[in-house]
C-alpha cells in the first residue's frame, strides 16, 4: 500500500541547470543594474513605455526628470473653489499657455468679474504680463 501526501502531489519537477542558465541569470542581473551615470536623457531618446505622450520633466531644480503631465488648476483665491482644472503635456511654456485659455473661457462664462491674477515669477515674463494687462486682468506677480 502507498500513501501519498500532499507535498509529494504539490512538487513539481525542476529543469536541469545548465551552463547557459547561469549566462541568462548574469545577463539578467547585469540588465538591471545598468549604470546611467553620465547619460543624457531628452525626450527624443527616453518614452515611457505605459504613456508615450508623457514628457520628462523637472518640478524645480535639483529633482529628477520623470515622465509626466502638468495639471492647471484655476483657483478663486478668496474662496478657494477651482473655477477650471486642466491637463497638458509637460514643457516649459505649458503653465502660461494653459493660463491664458483658462483665463479666457472663464472671462466667457462670467464677463461681469473683475479678475486678480496671483502668481510667482515664471509668470512673469513680458509677453505673459502683456497678455494680462490687454485683457484688464491685474497682475499681481510675486
Amino acid at each position: 500500500m502507498t500513501i501519498r501526501t500532499a507535498t509529494d502531489d504539490d512538487q513539481t519537477p525542476q529543469p536541469p541547470k545548465s551552463k547557459n542558465n547561469h549566462q541568462s541569470d548574469q545577463l539578467q542581473e547585469n540588465a538591471s543594474h545598468e549604470d546611467f551615470h553620465g547619460k543624457t536623457f531628452s525626450n527624443q531618446t527616453h518614452r515611457s513605455t505605459t504613456d508615450p505622450d508623457a514628457r520628462l520633466y523637472k518640478k524645480s531644480k535639483g529633482q529628477e526628470a520623470y515622465p509626466r503631465f502638468l495639471v492647471h488648476d484655476l483657483i478663486d483665491v478668496e474662496s478657494g473653489i477651482i473655477l477650471k482644472t486642466d491637463a497638458s503635456i509637460a514643457s516649459g511654456t505649458a503653465e502660461r499657455e494653459i493660463s491664458q485659455q483658462q483665463l479666457n473661457a472663464v472671462r466667457f462664462q462670467h464677463p461681469q468679474i473683475q479678475i486678480r491674477r496671483y502668481r510667482d515669477k515664471a509668470y512673469g515674463t513680458p509677453a505673459y504680463l502683456a497678455y494680462l494687462i490687454s485683457q484688464g486682468i491685474i497682475p499681481l506677480i510675486a
